[in-house]
C-alpha cells in the first residue's frame, strides 16, 4: 500500500523534540513503502523530509581501510546489497555513542556494508582505528577518505555524524542526520525492509 508521505511527514515533524535523536531521512527514487516500517522508524525522529534531488555518489572515489589499503568506491559496491556510509569522527560524544551499534548492525545484517568514516583532521589513522577499537569494537570497520574533502564532496553532511543508506549501483536512499542506535529492533527492522526493497 503506497504511503502517503504528507501524512508521514506531518507525523514526524509532530514528533519534534520527543526523541533523543536529531535525524533527517531523505528519500530517492523509492518503491511504495509499507506504512509499518518507516513510521516506526520515523517515530525516533525529529523530521522526515523527502529530497528527490540528491545526487549519486561519485564512482571515482577510494578510501583507505583498516588495512591502510586504497579501496575505489567501485570496489566497495562489489556483491553487497547496501552500504551504509557513516560520518564520524573521535571527538563528537553522539558519534562515539553511535559506533558499537554500527559495528553490531553490521554483525546482525550481512546484507548491509558498514563503512564507519572517520573525519579526523588532527589524528593519524592510526590513533582514529586504536580508538574505533576501544569504543566500537575490533570489527567496526573503519575507514579514512584517501583525499579530503574526498567522499565528503559526494556525500555531505552539516554536522555529525551523518549516516547515508546507498544502493548496490551507489545510488543514495537515505540520509540520516543525528546519531541513531543501529542495533535497536526499530533499525534493524527498517534495514530489513529496505533490504528487501532493493529486491524488487
Amino acid at each position: 500500500m503506497p504511503i502517503n508521505k504528507s501524512v508521514l511527514f506531518g507525523v514526524a515533524v509532530g514528533l519534534i523534540g520527543a526523541g533523543s535523536m536529531a535525524m533527517q531521512v531523505h528519500t530517492k527514487n523509492q518503491p511504495p513503502l509499507s506504512r509499518a516500517p518507516v513510521e516506526a522508524f520515523a517515530a525516533q525522529a525529529s523530521s522526515l523530509n523527502e529530497n528527490p534531488e540528491v545526487p549519486a555518489a561519485s564512482p571515482d572515489l577510494s578510501l583507505i581501510d583498516p588495512q591502510g589499503r586504497s579501496v575505489s568506491w567501485e570496489q566497495m559496491k562489489q556483491g553487497e546489497d547496501l552500504l551504509l556510509v557513516n560520518f564520524w569522527a573521535t571527538w563528537c560524544a553522539p558519534c562515539v555513542k553511535e559506533l558499537p551499534s554500527l559495528s553490531l548492525l553490521q554483525e546482525k545484517r550481512p546484507g548491509i556494508r558498514v563503512l564507519a568514516v572517520a573525519q579526523d583532521l588532527e589524528k593519524t589513522r592510526e590513533e582514529v582505528l586504536e580508538f574505533a577499537t576501544r569504543h566500537g569494537g575490533p570489527e567496526l570497520p573503519v575507514y579514512t577518505d584517501a583525499a579530503r574533502p574526498g567522499l565528503k564532496k559526494a556525500l555531505p553532511y552539516t554536522g555529525l555524524p551523518t549516516s547515508y543508506i546507498l544502493s548496490k549501483k551507489g545510488n543514495i536512499l537515505y540520509k540520516i542526520e543525528g546519531d541513531t542506535d543501529w542495533s535497536s529492533d526499530i533499525a534493524l527492522n527498517f534495514i530489513d525492509y529496505v533490504v528487501e526493497s532493493q529486491k524488487r
